[in-house]
């Protein structure tokens, strides 16, 4: 049974992205979409996905904020932030609201998959995979 994914972004070529990601691989399936923080919490309740995926900034509810109120509402469902400001302090500030990784939009995000197997516990994780950060 694929885990489902639900992506949160306001840019259609950022989803389109993460979709393309994600469909070659048999254990991952996106389940839906949403456009901002408002929408992805309803869309989560409608859909209860096994990860999100969000966007840092976005109109509404930005990425922080949603994520605290997702993890509220499905606190066993690990959460991604994606951003292209990544810094070690926004890292920090998006842990202590529930987010799982951080990963930059300039990074290969391939690295996503692999956490999102380690996180869903499709495979364990490596040695070199302590830290949160999915990439700098």
């Amino acid at each position: 049974m694929p885990r489902s994914i639900l992506i949160v972004d306001d840019h259609e070529v950022i989803r389109r992205q993460l979709r393309c990601l994600f469909r070659p691989h048999r254990d991952f399936t996106v389940c839906g979409e949403a456009v901002h923080g408002v929408d992805a919490i309803e869309k989560a309740q409608q859909l209860s996905p096994d990860l999100i995926i969000l966007d840092l900034a976005m109109p509404e509810m930005n990425g922080l904020e949603a994520a605290s109120a997702l993890k509220y509402m499905l606190p066993a469902v690990p959460i991604f932030l994606l951003t292209v400001h990544y810094s070690r302090e926004l890292e920090l500030a998006a842990l202590g609201s529930g987010v799982s990784a951080v990963f930059s939009k300039h990074d290969d995000l391939e690295g996503m998959v692999k956490r999102a197997r380690v996180e869903l516990k499709l495979e364990p994780p490596s040695m070199g995979e302590a830290g949160a950060s999915g990439g700098a």
